[in-house]
């Protein structure tokens, strides 16, 4: 299990994130990028009574199991003041700069990486460029037929109908127009 550097965070939000990071590290090291510490955790506005500790997990790859598994933690670590993390990978990051260049810069400007690569601290401004994809089009429709579509099914990157159910509806329709865009 990597080492977790909480130095920079204040003292009670540390406390407070502390076990909620052991837990995630323990089973799913091999699947994070680094982890950030976001927002008042990092700042002398930090109140111990009423503020969460907000956090960015990045991961190598988007998975699922990921996310199934931290699910379950967020009624336990909720009640600690700790608030679900935002999870990206890499790649997200690249390619939402454009869309939320607000939300990534004051990343930027207050967060403290205590696992792993800082990838916050090297993002750049990319007012006025144009990252998204272009075939939107096509993941509109990709959605839709992953939501609404032949009773559950949609169409496989290889073309197959696949059952889906719920969000990975959502995760397998963009996997649809990524690999056939």
């Amino acid at each position: 299990m990597p080492d977790l550097d909480l130095s920079k965070l204040k003292p009670a939000a540390a406390v407070k994130i502390k076990p909620f990071l052991d837990e995630i590290l323990a089973h799913n090291a091999g699947r994070i990028h680094s982890i950030h510490v976001t927002g008042t955790a990092v700042t002398d506005d930090f109140d111990d009574k009423f503020s969460d500790v907000n956090s960015v997990v990045v991961l190598k790859q988007m998975d699922l199991k990921f996310l199934e598994v931290l699910a379950p933690l967020g009624k336990k670590y909720g009640k600690e003041s700790v608030a679900a993390p935002l999870v990206m990978t890499p790649e997200y990051i690249q390619n939402s700069l454009d869309v939320f260049p607000i939300e990534f810069l004051n990343f930027k400007l207050v967060h403290a990486t205590v696992v792993g690569e800082d990838i916050l601290q090297g993002i750049e401004d990319v007012a006025g460029e144009d990252h998204r994809p272009k075939q939107f089009g096509n993941l509109t429709v990709a959605y839709h037929v992953g939501f609404t579509g032949r009773e559950g099914e949609h169409l496989h990157a290889g073309g197959a109908p696949e059952p889906v159910l719920g969000v990975d509806a959502f995760f397998n329709a963009g996997d649809y127009v990524v690999e056939r865009g």
